[in-house]
């Protein structure tokens, strides 16, 4: 089915589209890159294409994402239509109501660029989109038209109303090309819309299902604190019942002990009196043993005395002339001496051991306490 574009007009004459990419994406879209030239000063609607498939003239409008077309002298400009047809004969792109450029077929630019005139969009016959079922049978179409006579030139009058009417007519399809794509966008931001509200009902419906697993986490922590604080509690009251009765223990074995330090105070006060009683009579004791040792030593010296009084005796008779003259000499009994040495000495060593005996057992008596 072939369509033969119309000539530019004086206002698209300097417009062309130099084409960069054209090629069908692996997500059912036509993707298309190229730049544009001679749309300075000029504003740019939501492209569309118009595509030829088979006996079907379709309509697809570009995708929101490259939004919003900015006509932009020799930038790189991009758009995405959705496209689900298989075979595409012709391809027409609009991007205002008088500029548009015929297509190459999707794949078939290769790497290097092309340059596109601008033509004048072409006329809508039949509205439709790639997302639309094409289950519904065709109509068929139109027996050709008998060729009309031959008339007469028609006056210059009717011409100019034929051109106006041209010209209104296309300006109506225009308008409705613009309706159309404004309610096609209606759509879309209704169904964005739609989205948009169940993408809110679906967060508020997680915020309120997180809003109640929190609280039902809280409360559980909240039980659990409260549980681990009454045996917290428990514990610490079984501890201080514990301690107080290990402290009462205490006191109670505290009272023994001072009761048992008072006894060995009482047994060490005895004890002393009963020492300083014994040292008394030992200090006596010695006193008359001293009082003895100075009586004996009296008595040693009054022995010296005599054993010298007799040496001078024996002298004085060994001076004398012999004679069978017999004198009496009184000897002093055998171990008189001895016996008071020895005397001496095993009084001193029981003295000592009568002083040491008591001092032994008291500090034996200390340490057992």
């Amino acid at each position: 089915m072939g369509h033969s574009p119309t000539p530019a007009t004086s206002a698209t004459a300097s417009i062309f589209f130099e084409l960069e990419r054209f090629e069908r994406a692996d997500d059912n879209r036509l993707v298309l890159t190229g730049r544009w030239y001679g749309v300075r000063g000029r504003r740019f609607v939501r492209p569309s294409l118009t595509l030829v498939s088979g006996e079907d003239k379709l309509r697809a409008l570009a995708d929101l994402e490259h939004k919003p077309w900015a006509a932009e002298e020799g930038e790189e400009w991009h758009a995405a239509f959705p496209c689900t047809a298989e075979d595409v004969a012709e391809v027409q792109l609009a991007v205002a109501p008088d500029i548009a450029v015929q297509l190459p077929d999707p794949g078939a630019n290769g790497s290097s660029p092309r340059r596109l005139d601008a033509v004048p969009p072409p006329q809508p016959t039949r509205r439709a989109t790639p997302r639309r079922a094409r289950d519904s049978p065709k109509p068929a179409a139109p027996a050709p038209a008998a060729e009309p006579p031959s008339l007469p030139p028609a006056p210059p009058e009717l011409a100019d109303a034929r051109r106006s009417l041209s010209e209104l007519r296309q300006r109506v399809e225009q308008l409705q090309e613009e309706l159309g794509r404004a309610q096609a966008e209606r759509d879309e931001l209704k169904a964005a819309f739609e989205k948009r509200d169940a993408t809110v009902q679906e967060l508020r419906q997680a915020l309120s299902e997180r809003e109640d697993g929190e609280r039902d986490r809280t409360r559980t922590e909240q039980q659990q604190h409260e549980r681990e604080l009454a045996q917290r509690e428990a514990v610490l009251g079984e501890r201080e019942t514990s301690v107080v009765a290990a402290l009462n223990k205490r006191g109670h074995a505290l009272t023994d002990r001072e009761t048992a330090v008072g006894d060995r105070n009482r047994v060490l006060d005895q004890r002393e009196a009963a020492l300083s009683r014994e040292g008394t009579a030992l200090n006596q004791r010695e006193s008359e043993l001293g009082q003895r040792e100075r009586e004996l030593a009296q008595r040693d010296s009054k022995l010296s005395e005599r054993d010298r009084a007799l040496g001078e005796r024996e002298q004085a008779l060994a001076a004398r002339p012999a004679g069978p003259r017999t004198v009496p000499v009184r000897s002093d009994p055998p171990g008189e001496r001895p016996r008071s040495e020895w005397a001496t000495w095993l009084q001193r060593g029981f003295a000592v051991m009568f002083l040491l005996v008591p001092i032994v057992a008291v500090l034996v008596l200390t340490k057992a306490l």
